[in-house]
């Protein structure tokens, strides 16, 4: 058996809340047999352990009847757990209230109480419109016609079978609509993530086409349908370097959550979310007002919503939240202060990091590494790096790979580790190639670099660091080129190797720049 199945139980004890466990053993002790549950024993010896150990829990119960067929009683704790939280979440689950009325409901019409069972439905239905959810909408179809079936189709039914039809054919045509629009959207995002930001007329052409075949927005309907319409829009317009349009459409969900304010405490990590990318774009544009707003909500979210997180939700939220703050922090050249939320963002990797998708990892490596190379801590740029570059769970043709070995090359100058710079740069120029990389910013960077580290003198780096930005203030570049910046701001950093200015003073000078033609 593998160590993940075994290790099923342990995982399941150690995500539950204070609360939950409290609850489990309140449950728990309504089964009680004899002076001990061997459930609840076991519970808190597992609920202890700090890795799961079977064979110290072999040593710890040693001859007692709770070892007998000890597979089986896993498997019972397991699904009392299950259980459990079923019943301790049911309250605060509307979805989970929602299937309660219409199990009651199905209950009721097995025992011939009809009418009973039609008052149990038309309860239901109105917590499920008010939810919005067509699934459910056709589970409650589904049993209405049981009644009507019951009652011999008589004159006075006909009504409701014309109700029921037209409830199936919205519901219906709501679940294709978003079972649609949801397959679009994981393919773009699927595009983005693995090719990035447009860098060539092919990329634009498909984004573009993807906007152009969608539904009418007449068509659209459903709160659900709606938001993933808006998230379409949006990631195209990313992704095609429409910043100002692709805030619009983030902007367009948040409003969607706002006027339901009961969805934010449910899809806690979804408005997060939305709030991190506007965040981003604000910032992006030059709105730092509206983006420090933002920041606030999501600081005020975490304070009066963290108790009720789902472990998911803590994991989605630590990834986006977090990134986004470091993202935030470096785009201002504020190094001191990005540098003050590494140490909770070390606690939430450690916590976290296994749950994380392997490209979140990476994005959130790749800001602290950043963070410490503009802060000249090289050793610990290169350590987060290596995280990246040595994660078997990342797809070679995702796009911040690319970036994170531009970056340790950044890091090997620092460090005076030539040798390694020109290996190096042979192995990415072959790396980006073989993926269809290699972009007019790589290779100007790669031949930058590579001539950096064989030159005699510091005039030499600092003329090779200006020809460089000369390179990526070319007009026909520089559109595709800056996609490449929103990683990593390579052109500040070229500008401080000739000026003789720190990172952080060349960022805030054109930040204060930007602000300036902002205002």
């Amino acid at each position: 058996m593998s160590t993940k199945v075994k290790e099923s139980l342990f995982e399941l004890v150690h995500s539950m809340t204070k609360s939950e466990k409290r609850y489990f053993k309140l449950m728990a002790a309504r089964h009680t047999i004899g002076e001990e549950n061997n459930y609840v024993v076991l519970f808190d010896f597992i609920d202890k352990q700090e890795r799961y150990d079977e064979a110290a829990i072999f040593l710890a119960f040693k001859d007692q009847a709770l070892l007998n067929k000890f597979s089986i009683t896993k498997k019972r704790l397991y699904d009392h757990i299950l259980m459990s939280l079923d019943a301790f979440h049911a309250a605060s689950s509307s979805e989970a209230q929602i299937y309660r009325l219409l199990h009651s409901a199905r209950i009721l019409y097995t025992k011939s109480l009809y009418e009973q069972a039609r008052r149990v439905l038309n309860s239901a239905e109105k917590q499920i419109r008010k939810l919005d959810d067509p699934i459910l909408l056709q589970k409650l179809s589904e049993l209405r016609k049981k009644l009507i079936e019951n009652e011999g189709y008589t004159e006075s039914t006909g009504e409701r079978i014309r109700e029921i039809s037209e409830l199936d054919k919205a519901s219906t045509d709501k679940i294709l609509m978003v079972n649609h629009l949801w397959k679009l959207k994981s393919e773009l995002m699927q595009r983005l993530r693995q090719k990035g930001i447009c860098r060539s007329e092919e990329e634009l052409r498909f984004f573009k086409q993807a906007v152009e075949n969608l539904p009418d927005p007449i068509d659209i309907k459903g709160f659900e349908a709606v938001y993933l319409y808006n998230q379409i829009r949006s990631i195209c317009s990313f992704a095609e370097r429409s910043l100002e349009d692709a805030r619009a459409w983030i902007g367009e969900n948040i409003d969607l959550y706002r006027k339901d304010r009961d969805r934010i405490g449910s899809d806690a990590s979804v408005y997060a979310s939305l709030l991190s990318n506007a965040v981003y774009l604000d910032e992006s544009l030059g709105n730092r007002s509206r983006a420090n707003q933002l920041l606030m909500e999501l600081r005020l979210m975490l304070r009066d919503l963290g108790a009720q997180f789902s472990e998911d939700q803590q994991v989605k939220l630590f990834g986006s939240i977090q990134s986004v703050e470091l993202g935030v922090h470096l785009k201002r050249g504020d190094f001191h202060h990005a540098l003050s939320l590494i140490p909770a963002v070390e606690v939430g990797m450690k916590r976290f990091g296994e749950k994380l998708s392997a490209t979140r990892r990476a994005f959130i490596a790749f800001k602290i590494a950043s963070v410490y190379l503009g802060s000249n801590l090289n050793n610990d740029a290169l350590k987060w790096i290596n995280k990246t570059l040595n994660d078997p769970e990342l797809d070679p043709s995702e796009d911040i790979l690319s970036f994170t070995y531009l970056l340790e090359l950044l890091v090997y100058l620092e460090m005076g580790k030539m040798d390694l710079v020109q290996y190096a740069v042979k192995n990415i120029q072959r790396f980006l190639k073989s993926r269809n990389k290699l972009f007019g910013f790589e290779r100007a960077f790669l031949t930058t670099v590579s001539k950096i580290s064989r030159s005699k003198s510091l005039l030499d780096t600092r003329m090779l660091w200006d020809q460089f930005i000369s390179q990526l203030s070319d007009s026909q570049s520089s559109t595709w080129d800056q996609a490449a910046l929103d990683y990593f701001d390579f052109r500040s950093w070229a500008e401080s190797k000739v000026t003789g200015k720190t990172f952080a003073e060349i960022i805030r000078e054109r930040n204060n720049q930007g602000l300036k033609k902002a205002s």
